[in-house]
């Protein structure tokens, strides 16, 4: 018996809903209530409270502020992704993709000379792939150094040459540049981009069903980890019942019984 993806999200929301109302004080439980909204449900506001609560237990851990940071960059906060990105960066400046989510906050809130010093000082900026010289290039021509920019857009293009933005932002810096025969060249290859993605979004209801069991094993592994790591929460609080249902949940999920 194979569950339906409703069916898996149902159980997810139940388990986010279980850790908040019996362990609303645990930093543990709350993290992990915010990571199930955040990661299945895309739900930022309800991901955000919990994280939030989670900071008045802990708060100096760089994850929790990386965390909350994160889920405002998405949300179009960059205030308070700012607030929170440069903490956790301030504690940890290693931490995964704190320095290009950083750098992303920095350059939507207008401080490109922050962000490229962010960026540039790893000494290694294709680190973070297409999408950060992505955004060192935004910087860079937010700065007025259109030729940096047009070097990391162009590096941005070669690891990722569909990539859309790269290709806008270039037609812009290359007209700043005089260089209005590349300039075109990449707004055609915009414009031939836009309309296969036009086109592919017409076609894909042919694909959705495939689409939906994808999704499903994707909603199955996380659920895994969640019902896993929900027990090792409930163990270390001593409540030995609700450890064990969250183990017989996980090793039921292969079963199709949430």
């Amino acid at each position: 018996m194979r569950l339906t993806l409703q069916e898996l999200l149902d159980a997810a929301r139940r388990l986010a809903e279980q850790l908040e109302t019996t362990l609303p004080d645990n930093a543990d439980a709350l993290n992990l209530a915010a990571t199930i909204h955040h990661e299945l449900f895309q739900d930022n506001a309800k991901a955000l409270a919990c994280w939030e609560r989670t900071l008045a237990a802990r708060p100096n851990s760089p994850e929790v502020h990386f965390n909350v940071g994160y889920a405002a960059l998405k949300s179009g906060d960059y205030e308070r992704a700012l607030l929170h990105l440069d903490r956790a960066y301030t504690l940890n400046p290693d931490l995964g993709e704190v320095r290009y989510c950083l750098a992303e906050s920095l350059v939507k809130l207008g401080e490109a000379e922050r962000a490229i010093g962010v960026l540039e000082e790893t000494g290694n900026p294709q680190r973070f792939g297409a999408k950060g010289c992505l955004t060192l290039g935004q910087a860079y021509a937010l700065h007025g150094d259109f030729a940096k920019a047009q070097a990391q857009f162009e590096a941005a293009l070669a690891l990722d040459p569909k990539l859309l933005p790269a290709h806008h932002a270039l037609v812009k810096v290359l007209v700043r540049l005089k260089q209005l025969e590349k300039a075109r060249l990449h707004r055609d290859a915009a414009t031939k981009l836009e309309q296969a993605y036009r086109g592919s979004a017409l076609t894909d209801r042919s694909s959705e069903v495939v689409q939906i069991s994808l999704e499903a094993d994707y909603v199955v592994w996380w659920l895994d980890v969640f019902y896993r790591s929900a027990a090792e929460v409930f163990r270390r609080q001593g409540r030995f019942a609700d450890a064990e249902d969250m183990r017989v949940r996980a090793a039921r999920l292969a079963s199709g019984i949430p």
